[in-house]
């Protein structure tokens, strides 16, 4: 069995790759973002966007991230004409020593943060307030998200009832900011690309280690942990870029299932959608596959129609073409095969700073990034078959990101015969106790 491999040889597979690592996005670059944002702003519009807010597992917002490349909460970005010499300023909360002590250094606002992250103004979140009632004034369209601070600004303008008979008091209108970057972070630059080919070669790593260490009475959660391991262990500089998804048996008919905590049988189909981040940039590949390391008939059967589908659907994936056109194609493959009420969602969909990624452009271009991913789930056979890649759009077709991770049945088959990480036990290492709910 796999689990007398010896642990040497488990580790010499894991670190075959060395660990990813890229270069980021220069303060330039942000810098540029910020100039091309202001630039499509008309004179009397005024863009205010709110970070991420404090809390045990703060992530800051996509959008601030894009502009900025700061990571820190509590923070308000104000673009627009008249906002300082430059036409932007950034307001963070002043220096507090003592939760420096809890939390460690953070920028305030003075040199140290313009110096740090390019923007020529920083202010105290205090002055917030009394300077975009200053600022909003007589602006005809204020972009800012109903959060905190867009609430504020609405009660500025709404103000208390007007005398009878006279006229309203004008407001700026109020736009949510979101609309003014989809487009722009469809597109990626070469840095930005950089970061999500690191983020895509560590999830293919790390899908490839699970798939040599699956075996019957494994429990999904063990699975999820080697899989987050390996994202760590290569660079991944924060959690995963969203929940991992390891399904298996019934539950690989459940599409978001996050809840890991079955036990493993011989017969199952497992499915792990799981994806890196790094640098704020996240992966999202999927890859099915049996327990026992060997398909079923039956299961094979499934797995070859999806990986057609699928195949048809990159094939599809070039500019020029449209967005929906991936979903057509295949959709098609699984509808001829009879299965088309069996495929319950979209084929692609953006990525990028988000797993989801914004997007309004439905024409494909050079630098755009999307998934194809197609699937059936037979729910009363408690068989559930997606195959998910990254993919792309170059000058002239399109290239496959994550293709590192084999994703034909041979390759599969082969890959689970090799030792894995997780079936390196030195001592007799006992798996986790099997009081969990959903042990079946």
């Amino acid at each position: 069995m796999k689990r007398l491999c010896l642990p040497i040889l488990a580790l010499h597979l894991f670190v075959a790759l060395p660990p990813a690592r890229a270069g980021g996005v220069s303060r330039e670059e942000y810098r540029e973002r910020r100039d091309r944002l202001k630039a499509a702003l008309a004179e009397d519009d005024l863009y205010v966007l709110e970070g991420g807010r404090a809390h045990e597992r703060f992530v800051q917002g996509s959008d601030f991230h894009y502009l900025t490349g700061v990571d820190e909460p509590d923070l308000v970005l104000v673009l627009g004409r008249g906002v300082g010499a430059s036409g932007e300023r950034l307001y963070l909360p002043p220096r507090n020593p003592m939760a420096e002590r809890w939390d460690g250094p953070r920028l305030f606002p003075g040199r140290e943060a313009e110096e740090a992250t390019g923007i020529a103004e920083t202010r105290e979140r205090s002055r917030l307030e009394d300077d975009l009632a200053e600022l909003a004034a007589g602006r005809k369209t204020v972009f800012v998200e109903r959060d905190r601070v867009g609430q504020g600004l609405a009660a500025l303008f709404r103000g208390p009832p007007p005398p009878a008979g006279a006229e309203p008091r004008p407001g700026p209108r109020i736009r949510r900011p979101g609309v003014l970057l989809s487009g722009a972070r469809q597109v990626k630059s070469p840095a930005e690309l950089a970061l999500l080919r690191a983020a895509i070669e560590t999830t293919g790593v790390a899908l490839s280690e699970a798939i040599r260490s699956i075996e019957p009475g494994m429990y999904e959660n063990e699975v999820q942990a080697l899989i987050e391991y390996v994202f760590r262990r290569r660079g991944s500089d924060r959690f995963p870029g969203f929940p991992s998804i390891v399904g298996s048996g019934p539950f690989s008919c459940v599409l978001h299932y996050t809840a890991n905590t079955r036990r493993m049988e011989a017969g199952d189909l497992v499915v792990m959608d799981v994806g890196a981040a790094v640098g704020h940039y996240t992966a999202d590949v999927t890859r099915t596959v049996p327990v026992s390391g060997k398909f079923t008939p039956e299961q094979r059967r499934i797995y070859e129609i999806v990986l057609e589908a699928q195949k048809a659907g990159i094939a599809k994936v070039r500019p020029g073409a449209s967005f929906g056109e991936a979903h057509q194609a295949a959709r098609a493959v699984i509808a001829k095969a009879g299965y088309a009420r069996n495929f319950l969602h979209g084929t692609s969909h953006w990525l990028g700073l988000d797993v989801h990624d914004v997007g309004r452009e439905m024409v494909l271009k050079p630098g755009m990034v999307l998934t194809v991913e197609p699937g059936i789930y037979l729910v009363d056979r408690e068989l559930g078959v997606r195959i998910e890649d990254d993919v792309l759009v170059t000058a002239d077709g399109c290239e496959v990101l994550s293709a590192l991770c084999p994703r034909e049945v041979e390759e599969l088959e082969a890959l689970m015969r090799e030792p894995g990480l997780g079936n390196a036990r030195p001592g007799g290492l006992p798996r986790t106790a099997s009081s969990s709910p959903t042990d079946r």
